[in-house]
């Protein structure tokens, strides 16, 4: 899913900018549109809790997704892209947390966040190879990203449904396969490291999102990018965010520890610091930096996306209920930061400066995630760790 997704999701700016010359301000509003329909349709799933099954809506939402792509091969003008973001925006938004909520469901502790790891992982192992591969596509026929993820969804919706239907397991929240020290969180605590980890979760989503649609206008027009080398920048960055995922899927000394996650964190604000620098320097010293920066920033954005699903899933309340919220930030986040970049772009008039922005709002963020993590009281994650 995640493949034909990003493959679809890379063409579509590269098909604005390099096919119909839309200008960075139209990059933001295709930017904008995926991720603020994604947002509201989560909010608006809570409340179909209970009354519709798991499976049944993310197969909905891989329907909506894949016909919503093949709707966008006969695109001729920005705002048939604009259309097919909005109606991305809604079949993945189904999808995404049915799928969390399923491998969540019935564990705590280091169990979930193994299970999130592995989740994580794959996910974003598809995002790289689907990003990387989406540019190629782009150079090879410009709307063959589109056609990947209308084929994708057959393969995809077939699993979805044999997963679905396999017995649920024994155990969970309250002992069972977690083992005795493996209840979730005290309340107050990860109340506090959630909200932290949210808050770092949304500015990295915004950032996330500028690279993967705004960014288009800088790759071509200050970088020289060829579509296939503007899919392997933003795929470096996924692929890091991918080794960050499985690193912290084995090494759980990261969670509820405020230091740890504001340290790297700030390496998103480094990355992007670093990219609009590269713009000063030869032209291909400043592509091999940009390479850097972005797999810099994939280690920032990896920490703050894993700890903002663990710490909504690693509580009392059930994982159906908190992961539309966790998805909904992603979304508000990516909405907000593509029309701010747009904003930023008409007042500075130079296509850098919506990344100049992300490095001061990662800033800002850390401090807000600092005092929402610093504020609660330690706590000794050794009884949580000693099952298997």
């Amino acid at each position: 899913m995640q493949f034909g997704g990003s493959a679809g999701v890379t063409g579509t700016p590269l098909v604005a900018k390099y096919t119909f010359g839309t200008s960075l301000w139209g990059l933001a509003i295709i930017g904008m549109t995926g991720p603020l329909i994604y947002t509201v349709t989560c909010l608006a799933l809570r409340s179909f809790k209970g009354r519709m099954r798991t499976d049944a809506i993310a197969i909905t939402g891989v329907v909506i997704a894949g016909l919503t792509y093949v709707a966008a091969v006969w695109s001729t003008q920005t705002w048939h892209l604009v259309v097919a973001c909005a109606g991305q925006g809604v079949g993945t938004a189904l999808y995404w947390p049915m799928i969390e909520a399923f491998i969540a469901r019935g564990t705590t502790g280091r169990k979930v966040s193994l299970r999130m790891g592995v989740f994580n992982i794959s996910w974003s192992l598809g995002d790289a190879a689907g990003t990387a591969m989406g540019g190629f596509f782009f150079d090879l026929y410009p709307m063959l990203p589109f056609i990947t993820m209308g084929l994708a969804v057959i393969p995809v919706a077939a699993v979805v449904i044999a997963a679905m239907r396999q017995p649920e397991e024994n155990g969970g929240a309250n002992g069972g396969e977690d083992g005795e020290g493996e209840g979730p969180a005290d309340g107050a605590t990860n109340d506090g490291f959630r909200k932290g980890a949210w808050t770092g979760n949304f500015i990295a989503a915004g950032v996330t999102n500028i690279l993967r649609s705004v960014f288009a206008a800088p790759a071509l027009d200050v970088f020289r990018m060829s579509g296939s080398t503007y899919g392997l920048v933003v795929g470096t960055f996924n692929a890091t965010r991918t080794l960050t995922f499985y690193a912290m899927s084995r090494w759980h000394s990261w969670r509820y520890k405020a230091r740890t996650f504001l340290a790297v964190n700030g390496l998103l604000a480094v990355g992007m610091a670093a990219v609009v620098a590269a713009a000063y320097m030869p032209h291909a010293v400043g592509v091999a930096v940009v390479f850097i920066s972005f797999a810099a920033a994939g280690v920032g954005s990896g920490m703050t996306y894993f700890s903002s699903i663990f710490y909504t899933v690693d509580t009392h309340t059930e994982a159906e209920t908190t992961t539309p919220i966790h998805e909904a930030v992603l979304g508000a986040g990516g909405a907000i930061a593509a029309i701010a970049a747009g904003v930023t772009n008409q007042l500075a008039s130079d296509p850098l400066s919506p990344l100049a922005m992300c490095v001061v709002v990662v800033a800002v963020g850390m401090g807000i995630s600092a005092r929402c993590m610093r504020g609660q009281p330690r706590r000794d994650e050794s009884r949580r760790d000693e099952s298997p």
